[in-house]
């Protein structure tokens, strides 16, 4: 059934998308953010030219209305059952698992178990020895065609060491997405969101620090002293560092405190995943590219899970107020006003996160250049190691 469903969507997208797809490669820049800005970087274009992008759009929305009927009716004729997920984002905390969570939730075939608002925490709590009918109980029906999904950002350097086995176990062919991100502004980001949780409920893990330099005046010397003696050297010698690595897994029953350091040295955590997954079941995405690029990435993640790509590039849009990326489904609609669309009917479109999120990216929240400066010498030896694990340069340095 999976598989002529997919059949028949790829054929109906190859018939009406072709000629899109080689128009949008050639005017690959034409829709970066919204269409009302593409209509002013474009505003040399004659009007023929400009209907006819239009045109080549509408054919696009076409196959994407068929694809979400064709959608509806298969779960009218298969509701689904409580089963195991089938996709689980597994941190990093602080590097945009929530937009992640919230903007895949936006695709049809995607099923989040909102009463836990999608973390479970099931893998590194007392109610895993409960089994999988617990965890199974967390999530809504899915059918044959549907994924249904949870992130914990917690998994991803949770104690005990052999956690990733748990997963493995219990969800053998389940896909994983980690976000990662430069983890100087993680750490931050990790202070003031348990700040903040200080100030609400009174939670005592960082209570003493009334200040991000106070806390990093006080762990980074604890934190460099652990590491004073670490190698990283995978490649040639994978075992080399299994007691760092077990160590810094530790450290959450030990000191809490600290991960809001340890959980940003990267290549000692993931090296435990990449003994079980590989390439096929495994996605690592920039956290930093994530922000800057959201609806891109939001397509190679669609890419990777092999599910039909309905939620495009062009559906999501910055907001001119915040500067950050939200969701606005584009329609037949946008493209007929987006040329006399103002910033409050945009706004007003737009489904965004919420406002406590970004809160030390769009400057509400700052900490001294000195401070952040003493974490990226910290950070930047595993950071180079990380990228070298990775096969991949981040840009965080």
């Amino acid at each position: 059934m999976l598989k002529r469903f997919l059949r028949r969507y790829i054929v109906l997208s190859i018939f009406l998308l072709g000629p899109f797809v080689i128009w949008s490669w050639k005017n690959k820049n034409l829709f970066n953010y919204s269409l009302s800005e593409a209509g002013r970087s474009q505003a040399h274009k004659t009007k023929s030219e400009q209907q006819k992008i239009i045109e080549q759009y509408k054919s696009r929305l076409n196959a994407r209305e068929e694809a979400l009927k064709e959608i509806a009716m298969h779960k009218e004729e298969n509701p689904g059952r409580k089963q195991l997920p089938r996709v689980i984002l597994i941190g990093v905390k602080k590097c945009g698992t929530d937009g992640v969570v919230s903007f895949l939730g936006h695709h049809p075939l995607i099923k989040i178990p909102i009463e836990v608002q999608s973390e479970t925490f099931f893998f590194n709590s007392k109610g895993y020895s409960a089994g999988a009918a617990r965890y199974i109980s967390f999530f809504p029906p899915t059918n044959d065609i549907e994924w249904g999904m949870e992130k914990t950002p917690a998994y991803f350097d949770s104690p005990p060491f052999d956690f990733p086995s748990r997963i493995k176990d219990m969800v053998p062919n389940a896909k994983l997405l980690l976000i990662v991100c430069d983890p100087t502004k993680r750490a931050f980001s990790d202070y003031v969101h348990e700040r903040m949780r200080h100030d609400l409920v009174n939670d005592t893990m960082i209570a003493e620090y009334k200040t991000f330099d106070d806390y990093v005046d006080h762990y980074l010397p604890i934190l460099e002293k652990l590491m004073m003696n670490t190698t990283s050297n995978f490649t040639t010698d994978p075992s080399s560092d299994l007691r760092t690595q077990k160590m810094l897994t530790a450290l959450p029953h030990k000191d809490s405190a600290a991960t809001l350091i340890s959980t940003g040295l990267y290549v000692y955590h993931i090296h435990r995943w990449k003994r079980l997954y590989n390439q096929s079941n495994f996605l690592t995405i920039d956290g930093e590219d994530f922000m800057a690029n959201t609806g891109k990435v939001m397509e190679k993640i669609q890419d990777f899970l092999k599910i039909p790509k309905l939620l495009w590039k062009e559906d999501f849009v910055k907001n001119p107020d915040t500067g950050f990326y939200c969701y606005r489904k584009l329609t037949e609609q946008h493209l007929n006003q987006s040329r006399v669309e103002t910033n409050n009917e945009l706004i007003a479109s737009l489904q965004c996160l919420a406002k406590t999120k970004g809160r030390t990216r769009n400057g509400a929240k700052t900490a001294s250049s000195k401070t952040l400066e003493e974490l990226r010498k910290f950070y930047q030896p595993f950071n180079k190691d990380f990228y070298r694990e990775m096969n991949h340069q981040y840009n965080w340095m």
